[in-house]
């Protein structure tokens, strides 16, 4: 074969859509569910309890997955509520040694109320493309907006501290001039005594392990007397333990001064002002 050197027009003049059935087995098994469901609940007039189980019982995956669907959730938002109500487990055998309590689960989490609206409304063009921008782009927004709401709640303790005494998202220079990304430093980023990071996820995924990393850049460049405090917060991490631990034990091991939550809060406010204290700031 004669070896010709290429142009990038040579590529892209060839390129070509790539075309995909969104549809799957277990796509076209909902879509049967749906129709009987349909079927199911035609004369009555509204959707009950007492159906839950009927249907879990008739194809335990698919009416979980349609129930999720319901209650407008992701399916690591959905996995991570009921697993609050369900530590034991979510799965067919969780269900099947305890559907009673399975089934309340599903009611507290907002389903019946959640069918009977689907129900009752007569939906709009204009409805249904908002629906599937909610599903869409609506999930990152989700994960955005539960990011700054803890970035906004961490601020606001460290203002409260430190009034103005601080650089927000930045590159702070540390331990022989390297930089890192941190949250925030305390009292600049040219040389910080405090840098924090904050970070809040309502979904399990690639980020919480990302997060890893980040931490470790911040390790590696702080100097030995930088203070590094850590807030997270999110039920996810319940499915993302292993992650979780290797941040504890950074902690353990003296890389990170505490871990906070959200509901912990008020003891960051507490230590903030403690530190400011200790280090003359």
């Amino acid at each position: 074969m004669l070896r010709v050197p290429q142009k990038i027009d040579d590529i892209t003049s060839r390129l070509s859509a790539i075309e995909a059935a969104w549809e799957d087995s277990f796509a076209q098994e909902i879509e049967k569910e749906l129709k009987y469901l349909k079927n199911r609940l035609r004369g009555e007039k509204t959707f009950e309890q007492g159906l839950i189980s009927e249907l879990l019982d008739k194809n335990f995956t698919v009416y979980l997955s349609i129930f999720r669907f319901f209650l407008e959730l992701s399916k690591d938002e959905f996995e991570g509520k009921l697993r609050e109500f369900l530590p034991h487990g979510i799965g067919v055998t969780a269900y099947s040694l305890k559907p009673r309590a399975f089934v309340e689960s599903l009611v507290a989490l907002g389903l019946v109320s959640s069918v009977n609206r689907h129900l009752s409304k007569k939906w709009t063009w204009v409805e249904v493309i908002i629906e599937r921008l909610k599903l869409g782009r609506g999930s990152a927004i989700k994960g955005q907006q539960r990011g700054r709401y803890v970035e906004r709640e961490v601020e606001k303790i460290i203002k409260g501290a430190f009034g103005g005494l601080y650089d927000k998202n930045c590159n702070f220079i540390g331990l022989n001039q390297q930089e890192a990304k941190a949250e925030f430093a305390i009292p600049s980023k040219r040389d910080p005594v405090i840098v924090l990071e904050a970070k809040a996820y309502g979904a399990t995924g690639s980020k919480q392990t990302d997060v890893i990393g980040d931490i470790e850049k911040i390790i590696r460049a702080k100097k030995h007397n930088t203070h590094f405090i850590l807030v997270t917060d999110g039920i996810t991490w319940n499915q993302r333990l292993s992650d979780l631990r290797k941040i504890i034990k950074f902690q353990n091991d003296g890389f990170i001064l505490k871990i906070y939550t959200l509901s912990m809060l008020p003891d960051l406010e507490s230590d903030l002002r403690l530190l400011k204290q200790e280090c003359g700031l």
